[in-house]
């Protein structure tokens, strides 16, 4: 074989090779930015879907996003809130537990977790929620109030008291907060404790709840009737549903920057 020929030859298998590598190296990143792509698209139509009031349909686009990529924690939120709009409780706390495994951990995601698993009847998983919720924000408001009804209603009082008193402090014109604290000085039998929330609702003109803890508190001490703890209801508060994202989002993340934020 001549040398023009046998350098053809050799510049030809080193082509054939180099566009092999190339191709091999390539096919995964393509495929990646397919799955982005049709991930973006459907982020986009979930959103349309969602302002448009077609949540069956909303639902099946979010399905498909975690299909694509499981660590999609937006999509499990919103398939979460989907469930909450229908107050389907177990289901709405299954998609919101995957979003904060997932990670996302803002306060926002993990108020609305704790309190579905509350109201599901799961209380110690929802402390231990609220809990995460205290440790980022020491100071959040409902989620000691939150938890002062939780230890109420498990019997805990000094629990039940020490997050109630801190509820007060960040909040001294919460109504329920002072209520709930004056069931649980009784429960606790300290009713004269219950006194001073009694003095307290009434400066605040909350005379309905003032006279029920007064009558609690003479109960007490003529019978040594207990307050209920069932009587210490939680309701489901007004969750805010999220609003759909404006348009098709670019990113995971740009999605979730739109709705997160602090309880």
């Amino acid at each position: 074989m001549k040398k023009s020929n046998l350098r053809i030859f050799f510049a030809s298998i080193a082509f054939i090779f180099a566009f092999s590598a190339s191709g091999v190296a390539a096919e995964p990143e393509t495929d990646a930015a397919q799955i982005k792509d049709r991930i973006r698209t459907l982020y986009g139509q979930a959103s349309d879907y969602m302002r448009e009031g077609k949540s069956a349909l909303a639902r099946e686009a979010l399905l498909k996003i975690v299909e694509l990529n499981p660590s999609e924690s937006t999509a499990y939120y919103y398939l979460g809130s989907l469930n909450l709009e229908k107050r389907e409780l177990e289901p709405a706390a299954s998609f919101l537990q995957k979003a904060v495994d997932t990670g996302r951990s803002d306060t926002k995601t993990l108020y609305v977790l704790a309190v579905v698993l509350s109201e599901c009847g799961q209380f110690e998983r929802s402390k231990g929620v609220y809990e995460q919720i205290l440790k980022a924000d020491p100071n959040h408001y409902a989620a000691h109030h939150d938890l002062g009804v939780l230890y109420y209603r498990t019997e805990d009082m000094p629990a039940s008291i020490q997050h109630l008193e801190r509820a007060v402090e960040i909040d001294p014109a919460a109504k329920k907060s002072h209520f709930m604290l004056g069931m649980a000085w009784i429960k606790h039998g300290k009713p004269e404790n219950a006194l001073g929330v009694v003095t307290m609702l009434r400066q605040m003109k909350a005379e309905n709840e003032a006279t029920l803890v007064e009558r609690m508190i003479r109960d007490f001490r003529e019978n040594r009737k207990i307050p209920d703890p069932s009587s210490a209801s939680f309701g489901l508060p007004p969750l805010e549903i999220p609003a759909p994202p404006s348009g098709p989002p670019k990113s995971e993340s740009e999605i979730a920057s739109g709705d997160r934020g602090q309880s």
